[in-house]
């Protein structure tokens, strides 16, 4: 095609958006007074990184999602990545961030520069900073709480307060979250920030370490046009203050926000329609046969043609058929390895992890209500139906009566105890993937806090079962030994429910597979059917059940060794019951070291799975 003509390119963009509506809202636009000034990272200013790829293909099996793309963004430039649904938009930001990798079902192949030298992706990753369309933040956290964790953790050790101090307080200000900085985040369930304000914190939490690259995935997705305009303006002031090549995947922009972007990649089904300056797309359509009628935004009338023209339009000044490019496969090389990204020791992650996990639960106030509440009310209410079932002094005593009221309080305690984390866990789980790819911190500080905040919950909510049934159900067992006795069965039947939040896609698929794990465990207390007459080849699931060991333990405390009874009648209906039920003191070791092996297990099984879903870039 002929040569475009750079001196009349502002002019034809600008006769485009000729019109008084437009005129209108990009007078509004400029006189909003709103002025990203990033003097922090002004004063550390870092050398320009440009970025470069050419013939970048990428396909899963016989589908091509990205065919030989070609293309480049130099530092201080905001570079907009459009097309269609399926386009291969966000395919491309996750292959030059590193996060998809060649393997046996994968073929990623090309060339990837940075300042021309080559790179591999998964190299070069722990210098890039990667937003994900969705705000992976911890609810309970205030907008300045979650900078200064990131600051703590990702920052090189040797970062003095200070210095982590005014680079918060530089990006509150200058993301436009001053106001707003002692305020928790939120969800659906706690309110907190905006829809734009949580995106904007989404982005300083990747940019306290002063990235060179900064990859968006949908960065306005879901929020108003001004909410959308002011993301996309912290973008185009960051890139000139501090040099930072900027790339971000949009889907349909505002022809005020597709103006802030310095140059664009359209897609289409995988392949490059267009790559250059916002200012010249209009004199190119025109002189490829698709002039850009006036009035319209451009960045509409793109995505039209991408998706209903039956030849495509081209153009992409960065391919070039005489270059012979040696292309290569884009594969792990060892370079994705996130343990040697993190800055913080152990020690330091372990505590602002346990502060963050501590903060969480004492904030959740609905969720700390609604779990203290429930129990109170579920074992008074046994405590009412039973009453006294277990009093041996009551006229009405029976051996089985008083081992029935045993088994609901503690059945009642596995089930409530799972409940928490398979509502929770799912939601925390994208935050723990999305630090742990970012070298935050490692998989065991991260288990070691979340036990930290755990137990001595779990041993409350413990406390409070044993204070609102033993005295109304007359347990005869020792009490403390009770409240032991429920504790384990809270803490591993919990660990259950981690390894089921890790591994299900939402905390719906979770509510709707616990039952498949949970209730399959009455099965083998002993209340139904006697374990011993069990078909063999199915006994050996006892070994993984948290309530039959619990019951073991906890028909012990409450009956010892079945010779403390009035009647020989009560004995023999003990020993029959312990005899079924392979319940015996001399198994009082045998029963603890399972549980014990089952948490330890399970939580390791769910740590190991997040660090999996980590290390293959999904959610």
């Amino acid at each position: 095609m002929a040569a475009i003509n750079d001196a009349n390119m502002n002019s034809t963009f600008a006769e485009n958006q000729k019109g008084p509506a437009s005129s209108h809202l990009g007078d509004a636009f400029k006189d909003i007074d709103f002025n990203p000034e990033f003097s922090y990272f002004k004063e550390t200013k870092k050398p320009a990184t440009n970025l470069a790829w050419k013939k970048l293909s990428f396909s899963v099996g016989e589908k091509e999602i990205l065919k030989n793309v070609s293309g480049h963004v130099n530092g201080g430039e905001v570079c907009a990545l459009m097309g269609p649904s399926g386009a291969g938009k966000s395919s491309l930001l996750n292959v030059l961030a590193g996060r998809i990798l060649a393997d046996r079902k994968k073929s990623v192949a090309g060339v990837v520069t940075i300042n021309d030298e080559k790179i591999i992706p998964s190299v070069y990753r722990k210098n890039i900073a990667y937003v994900l369309q969705e705000d992976s933040l911890y609810a309970t956290a205030t907008a300045k709480e979650s900078l200064e964790f990131s600051a703590r953790l990702r920052l090189p050790a040797q970062t003095s307060k200070e210095a982590r101090d005014k680079i918060v307080n530089d990006l509150l200000v200058s993301l436009g979250l001053d106001h707003v900085k002692d305020t928790m985040v939120g969800s659906e369930l706690i309110k907190g920030l905006s829809g734009g304000e949580k995106k904007r914190v989404a982005i300083g939490v990747e940019l306290v370490t002063n990235p060179n690259l900064l990859f968006l995935d949908e960065p306005t997705s879901g929020l108003d046009s001004f909410s959308a305009w002011k993301v996309v303006k912290i973008l185009e002031t960051l890139s000139k203050a501090t040099g930072c090549a900027i790339l971000c995947t949009i889907h349909q922009p505002s022809s005020e926000i597709f103006n802030s972007f310095h140059k664009t990649m359209i897609l289409s089904k995988g392949s490059v329609m267009y790559n250059g300056s916002v200012t010249a797309i209009s004199q190119v359509f025109d002189e490829l046969g698709f002039p850009i009628p006036a009035l319209t935004n451009p960045a509409d009338y793109v995505m039209l043609i991408a998706q209903t023209a039956a030849a495509l339009p081209h153009y992409n000044p960065d391919e070039d058929e005489k270059d012979e490019i040696n292309v290569q496969q884009l594969t792990d090389d060892g370079g994705s390895d996130i343990i040697d990204q993190r800055k913080a020791g152990f020690c330091t992650q372990a505590s602002v992890l346990a502060v963050r996990e501590f903060r969480n639960f004492y904030r959740d106030i609905g969720f700390l209500v609604a779990n203290i509440a429930i129990t109170l009310f579920l074992n008074l209410l046994f405590g009412a139906v039973f009453y006294q079932a277990a009093n041996r002094d009551e006229p009405d005593y029976t051996v089985a009566g008083g081992y029935g009221a045993l088994l609901l309080v503690l059945t009642s305690a596995m089930f409530g105890s799972a409940q928490g984390p398979l509502l929770t866990f799912p939601l925390e789980r994208s935050v723990m993937i999305r630090e742990y790819q970012t070298g935050t911190y490692s998989s065991f500080p991260y288990l070691l806090s979340k036990l930290l905040v755990e137990l001595p919950r779990s041993f409350i909510v413990s406390l409070i079962v044993m204070l609102a049934s033993y005295w109304l159900i007359g347990y005869n067992g020792n009490f403390f030994l009770f409240v032991l006795v429920i504790f384990g069965i809270q803490v591993c039947s919990a660990s259950y429910a981690y390894v089921l939040g890790a591994a299900v896609a939402d905390a719906k698929q979770g509510q709707e597979f616990a039952p498949l794990v949970l209730v399959p465990q009455l099965l083998f207390t002993g209340l139904f059917v006697p374990i011993a007459v069990i078909p063999e080849w199915l006994q050996w699931v006892q070994y993984v059940c948290v309530l039959k060991y619990g019951v073991n333990l906890g028909a012990l405390v409450e009956f010892g060794d079945c010779q403390d009874f009035d009647t020989p009648a009560e004995i023999g209906q003990c020993e029959t019951i312990f005899e079924l039920n392979d319940i015996s003191s001399a198994n009082i070791g045998r029963d603890i070291g399972i549980l014990v092996a089952i948490f330890i297990t399970f939580r390791c099984l769910s740590l190991a799975i997040l660090i999996y879903r980590a290390r293959h870039y999904s959610t």
